[in-house]
């Protein structure tokens, strides 16, 4: 969109700024409140030991699929969009979902942060 381009003519340190803000926002909202309350639901109605990790990974990727439908916002798509949507959002929200579940806050929130500084340009 024009709204888009627009943003792209900003000088690289609002635009990293605002980038690396909207990670950190997104860890704390989807990761850190929703996912972790949805891991912890998941794991109350299903005990085991042997699930726990399972679950949790679930939790944070139903908040993940949350996040995607609250901020991307794509309507009518094809194949080839769902393709790139995927590669673009799932898959690197994923990776920070098990990074969160298996090294902790920190980690996930430095990770998601900082990969933006070098793909962001």
């Amino acid at each position: 969109p024009g709204s888009y381009a627009d943003f792209e003519a900003q000088p690289i340190t609002i635009r990293l700024l605002y980038y690396c803000s909207r990670a950190f926002n997104e860890n704390i909202l989807y990761r850190l409140f929703l996912g972790s309350l949805f891991a912890w639901v998941l794991r109350q109605v299903w005990r085991g030991q042997q699930r726990q990790v399972a679950l949790s990974m679930l939790g944070m990727v139903l908040a993940h699929i949350i996040n995607i439908a609250a901020n991307v916002g794509y309507g009518h798509f094809t194949l080839e969009d769902s393709a790139w949507l995927f590669l673009r959002f799932c898959l690197p929200g994923f990776f920070w979902s098990w990074l969160y579940v298996r090294h902790g806050f920190a980690t996930n929130e430095a990770a998601a942060i900082s990969v933006h500084l070098f793909l962001q340009p």
